[in-house]
């Protein structure tokens, strides 16, 4: 598809896309934003788990911020190891999603959807939640 011309700077528009999400234990694929008429670059990702979600090594989440639902822009993973990117979600804490390396990658033209991916490893309950995508619209 094409991709709109870009605005000036004095006309573009910060873009903020929230998702709320209930509690759910099998991998889950929720769409939360279609680009209509204009391009979007995300610059930031974060998520928030009011109950928190612990470390671990065999019982963990991945959370992934998709377009079109192929190309992972960010993502979050709660498995143990100390990698950008992994770890605890704190009670009542927010995380900032590790983005892609490709700049590419985190565009979004006229027509593309934007999702969350949720790949749960082990017998993992993932509790309620929110995550926001945050960005310029071009």
């Amino acid at each position: 598809m094409a991709t709109a011309a870009p605005r000036s700077p004095n006309l573009q528009r910060n873009y903020r896309q929230p998702l709320d999400f209930a509690s759910f234990a099998a991998d889950t694929t929720i769409k939360f934003d279609s680009c209509k008429l204009h391009s979007i670059r995300v610059d930031r990702v974060w998520l928030s788990l009011p109950a928190g979600l612990v470390a671990n090594a065999s019982n963990f989440c991945t959370f992934k911020l998709v377009k079109n639902a192929a190309t992972v822009m960010a993502s979050w993973s709660t498995v143990t190891g100390g990698a950008p990117g992994t770890g605890t979600i704190g009670v009542n804490g927010a995380v900032d999603f590790l983005l892609t390396a490709t700049l590419a990658d985190r565009f979004l033209a006229d027509g593309d959807t934007l999702s969350l991916f949720v790949d749960i490893t082990g017998t993992l309950t993932v509790p309620l939640g929110r995550i926001v995508a945050e960005g310029v619209e071009l």
